[in-house]
């Protein structure tokens, strides 16, 4: 009994079979790749910005401490680290608040931030980007 089924006869079957396969396998492959690679770069963003935003950091410790020592002007620095460069200065002054700014650059990277520091204490106030 044999009657009318379409696949009782087999014979071809197995190419578009394995096409098939083949066309899902290669779509998931690539899929795959895809995540991994913006993956890496999404990591490898924020790396960078948490270095720059450490030299800028760094930077500002630097002026706070001449700030607290000297009472002087003060002039702009420089701070590089892991090959970021931060220039860190003076923005502004008020009665009895100082304004720094630090803006840290590297490779594709830009990281700003802003202080107020208390002219009596030494002491960041307020911290902003």
């Amino acid at each position: 009994m044999t009657g009318w089924f379409p696949f009782n006869d087999q014979r071809g079957i197995a190419l578009p079979f394995v096409l098939a396969v083949s066309v899902l396998l290669f779509i998931l492959l690539t899929a795959a790749l895809s995540q991994l690679f913006r993956s890496g770069h999404t990591v490898s963003a924020e790396w960078k910005t948490l270095r720059a935003q450490y030299a800028a950091e760094s930077g500002l410790a630097r002026i706070q401490n001449h700030l607290c020592t000297s009472r002087k002007n003060i002039t702009p620095i420089t701070t590089r680290i892991n090959g970021i460069q931060a220039k860190t200065q003076v923005e502004g002054r008020a009665r009895n608040a100082i304004r720094l700014v630090s803006v840290a650059r590297g490779r594709g990277i830009k990281q700003t931030i802003r202080v107020e520091v208390d002219r009596e204490t030494c002491q960041i106030r307020e911290w902003s980007r």
